[in-house]
Order: structure tokens, then sequence, then C-alpha cells
């Protein structure tokens, strides 16, 4: 009997592919920074203002003008249905 060799990935591999995965898995009906037109990411505080618009963190930064609320973003687009798939498995 021979060893079985695992291939092993990079964490940095990881984090890309989990990066990607959750970017794709987005619905286009999410709310998007009326700055950058980019989604939030879970964590991320954004700034929401008295005529509606809404600023992630990164444009909340650079602009003057205060906000009515932050609020911190705590789930994912799909709520509990999010999960980790798995997207390429390894030699037994």
């Amino acid at each position: 009997m021979g060893i079985a060799m695992r291939k092993t990935i990079d964490e940095a591999d990881l984090e890309r592919a989990l990066l990607k995965q959750g970017v794709e898995g987005r619905g286009q009906e999410q709310r998007r920074c009326d700055g950058c037109s980019r989604t939030p990411l879970i964590g991320e505080s954004v700034a929401h203002y008295d005529d509606g618009r809404m600023r992630c963190e990164l444009c909340r930064s650079v602009s003057r003008e205060k906000p009515v609320r932050e609020v911190l973003v705590k789930h994912a687009p799909d709520g509990p249905r999010s999960r980790v798939r798995v997207i390429r498995q390894l030699p037994t």
C-alpha cells in the first residue's frame, strides 16, 4: 500500500476562494453604498443620512457630512441559509 498524498491549499488561496464565493453569492437586491456602489461586508459599519443615502466605511471616512445613524452589518444576505460550499474535493 502506498502513502496517500493530500494536496494542501495555501491560506491565501483559501481566503481568495471564500471571498470570491461571498461576492458572487450576494444578490443584486442587496443595498449598495451610494458613494462607490460597493456592497458592505459583514462587520462593516455603514452610515445612513437624512435623505436616505447610505455610505460604506470607506466613503464615510472621506465625507464631511454627519450621518443620522451608523449601523453594523451583522448577517449575510441569505440570512441563516448562508453556508460554505465545497467547491473542490481532494482525492482520497
